[in-house]
This record gives C-alpha cells, sequence and structure tokens, in this order.
C-alpha cells in the first residue's frame, strides 16, 4: 500500500514538472513570436520610410490623352534642353514606362521633376530653372512644337515643325515675325537700347493651344510711354497659314 501511495506521489510531482516545463516551453515560443512580430514591423517601417524617402511622387499620366506630346519628346535634339540634359535613351525609357503603367514614378528633388503634363504642355523643374514642350495642331495635320529653357539668363526658345516622323527646325521669326518687337511704337536708337535692357524680364506662354502670350514684368507704363506701346503682346494661330498673328497689345499692370 506505502508502494502504492509513494508511486502515486511520485507521478504527481512528475505531472506538476512537465506542465511547468511545457509552460515555459510555451511561453518562451510566445516572446519568440511577439519578438518576430516586432522585428517584421519593424523591418516593414524601415522599408516603408525607405520608400518615401527614395519616392518623392507618383505622377498620373494618362498616355494615350497624351502620346504625341510624349512621342514628340523621345525625339528633341540636345539643343531644346541646352541648359541641363536628358538622354534621348533616358527620355525613351521614361515613355515606354508611362506608356505601359500611365504613371511616373519621380524619385529626384529639384531636378528632372514633371510638374504637369497637359494635352499640348508638359512642364518640368529643372536644376536652374523650367523647361517647356508644347505642341500645337495645325489643319495640314502636322505640329508646332516649341520648347523653353527659361533659366537665370533668360528664355532659350527652340521652334520645330514635326510631320509625325520628322522634327524639322524652323525660324521663331518665321512663325511669330518680328515678335516682342511689335511693342515699340519706334525703331529708334533709344528705344532699342530701352528694349534690349528688358530683353530678360518677358515672360513666354506656349501652353494655350490656341494663343501665345508674352509678358514684360519690367516695363512700366509711366516709364516707358514713349517708346512701348504695351508691355504684353498676345499672338493668334493661323492653323491654315501655319504661323502666329498678332493678336493685341495692351498695358498689363505689374
Amino acid at each position: 500500500m506505502k508502494q502504492i501511495q509513494i508511486f502515486l506521489i511520485v507521478l504527481i510531482l512528475w505531472s506538476c514538472k512537465t506542465d511547468k516545463k511545457e509552460n515555459r516551453i510555451n511561453n518562451s515560443r510566445s516572446i519568440l513570436e511577439i519578438k518576430k512580430i516586432e522585428n517584421n514591423s519593424a523591418e516593414l517601417k524601415n522599408i516603408n520610410s525607405i520608400n518615401k524617402h527614395e519616392y518623392k511622387d507618383t505622377i498620373l499620366i494618362d498616355y494615350p490623352a497624351n502620346r504625341k506630346l510624349l512621342e514628340i519628346l523621345k525625339v528633341l535634339p540636345k539643343e531644346a534642353m541646352a541648359s541641363w540634359e536628358w538622354t534621348a535613351e533616358e527620355r525613351l525609357k521614361t515613355v515606354q514606362f508611362i506608356e505601359k503603367n500611365n504613371f511616373l514614378i519621380d524619385s529626384t528633388e529639384m531636378y528632372n521633376n514633371i510638374k504637369y503634363i497637359k494635352p499640348n504642355t508638359l512642364g518640368i523643374q529643372v536644376v536652374d530653372g523650367f523647361w517647356t514642350l508644347s505642341v500645337l495642331e495645325l489643319n495640314s495635320g502636322k505640329n508646332i512644337v516649341i520648347t523653353n529653357d527659361i533659366v537665370g539668363d533668360g528664355n532659350d526658345i527652340n521652334t520645330f515643325i514635326y510631320d509625325g516622323n520628322n522634327l524639322d527646325k524652323i525660324e521663331f521669326e518665321k512663325l511669330f515675325g518680328k515678335g516682342i518687337d511689335y511693342l515699340l511704337k519706334k525703331q529708334s536708337e533709344e528705344c532699342l537700347l530701352e528694349m534690349e535692357d528688358y530683353f530678360l524680364t518677358f515672360d513666354y506662354d506656349f501652353s494655350d493651344s490656341n494663343v501665345v502670350k508674352i509678358t514684360s514684368w519690367g516695363i512700366d507704363k509711366t516709364e516707358s510711354i514713349n517708346c512701348f506701346k504695351g508691355n504684353t503682346i498676345e499672338f493668334k494661330l493661323n492653323k491654315s497659314k501655319e504661323i502666329y498673328e498678332l493678336k493685341k497689345i495692351y498695358w498689363h499692370e505689374n
């Protein structure tokens, strides 16, 4: 009888010890699982942090709606972006990515940053200024293409004709005639020198599909009334003649 009692006591003690061991094992597993979850969470946070740092903006771009603009972007010569560099190979890859995904991930800051894209105009923030590409449709099926490299020393404007295959250089004067010189009342030496002084103050807006607006923020009516008819000039696109015609000149309050 005593032997049976001793056996039962040993069995009970062994059972308690086993339960405690299993509890310790389970607790250890739980701790390990919690640590694993915490580590994974921290890792995910790190990945998200890296992604947020690396990719600044996701720019939605409807490729079908902007196809012509993007196709022309691929074939522009270097002279159209003289103050900065975006190689033809890089532009090709960019357009191919947009064609496939209808968006663009901008991972750069203060360089080659697409600010906006419309059916006829693309605007890009570059290192030293701003760059635009505008495409204007003509009745013949051709397009006038205008790039404007806007930097500290003025506007570097290039004009082309695109027929769907070839992009041919065309002189600015062939499209706009005398351009900003239409603003002058007279071609006197005094007025020509004054125009030269204000040359860098002109802003060009090619974003409208029909009208180009050129405004000087430096020419003031009170000071320049003797030489200038106004400080703003607008040209309207004649899609049949394939030129811009003078629309109006007026004073814009700066």
